[in-house]
């Protein structure tokens, strides 16, 4: 038997420069998640906060943490 699963999300992404290099970034917004199954569905709210730095034209790095219904998450690009 095959499981069906489902996430839904509303999102709203934004930024601010601080400077020439550095960028603050987040956002804030809401999920439902159904794995099915034996799982529960998972809903609530969710959110993160990072920066990006920009040392020239072409080059980048970004870091982030935030939380989403199953826990903490942390990206760095």
């Amino acid at each position: 038997m095959g499981r069906d699963s489902s996430l839904q999300s509303l999102l709203a992404e934004f930024g601010y420069r601080l400077n020439r290099r550095f960028r603050l970034t987040g956002s804030v917004g809401y999920e439902d998640e159904d794995y099915g199954g034996d799982k529960r569905a998972q809903h609530g709210p969710t959110g993160s906060v990072g920066l990006v730095y920009s040392p020239g034209e072409r080059t980048s790095i970004s870091g982030s943490i935030g939380h989403r219904v199953f826990g903490m998450t942390k990206s760095f690009i």
